[in-house]
């Protein structure tokens, strides 16, 4: 008889001074002449190599603003949002880079690359490591 192996989602409880942290030594390294506003785009695709790409209807059909794949090479994003909601579009990106930042080790448990991949891993994890998962990556975006 197999056994099904739990993969352990749970992301440390990092305190907001910690992220703080991560980020800054993010910055530090990316973008340590720190002027505002902080060129996120020009980082993530050319500094980190992440391609940033859209699909339709991301967030009506999947509520789904975006999702970063578990490679960290591509960060998608709702077209609709992309090309219409400069601020949420910015926030996002943030958010989905705080999830490489932050969860790489989680994320890289995972093997997902297309949009149904994304969701399948998503329903593996647990909601309160979800939850946990979500308002690090904010916290973190808050910095940039």
């Amino acid at each position: 008889m197999t056994s099904i192996t739990k993969i352990n989602t749970s992301p440390p409880r990092w305190t907001y001074n910690q992220i703080r942290e991560s980020s800054e030594r993010f910055l530090k390294e990316y973008h340590p002449q720190i002027t505002t506003p902080i060129p996120l785009e020009e980082i993530i695709e050319l500094k980190l190599k992440v391609k940033i790409s859209t699909i339709p209807n991301l967030k009506k059909d999947f509520a789904i603003d975006g999702f970063i794949n578990s490679n960290f090479n591509t960060i998608t994003i709702d077209d609709e949002v992309f090309n219409n909601c400069e601020a949420r579009a910015r926030f996002t990106i943030a958010h989905e880079l705080g999830h490489g930042i932050l969860h790489k080790k989680i994320y890289n448990k995972f093997k997902f690359i297309s949009l149904n991949e994304y969701i399948c891993s998503q329903n593996n994890i647990p909601q309160e490591d979800l939850y946990w998962l979500d308002i690090q990556a904010n916290i973190l975006q808050l910095v940039f």
